[in-house]
């Protein structure tokens, strides 16, 4: 299945240099996803992988396959 991705901000809006847009159509459903980062974060994004790995680890969450 192929997908694409196109970065648009939603009608009526502009979009703010730290927030971004894009939306994905599945199925007959087009979802707009707004992401932001806050640029005054002093965490890494491995330092956050690493926390909520920790946190589910701890929280005693299994991940179900098949």
């Amino acid at each position: 299945m192929a997908t694409t991705a196109t970065k648009t901000a939603p009608t009526g809006t502009t979009a703010p240099t730290a927030q971004s847009y894009f939306s994905r159509k599945i199925g007959n459903t087009t979802f707009v996803v707004s992401v932001s980062f806050n640029e005054k974060a002093t965490d890494s994004m491995d330092d956050k992988i690493l926390r909520l790995v920790s946190h589910e680890i701890g929280q005693g969450v299994e991940q179900q396959c098949g």
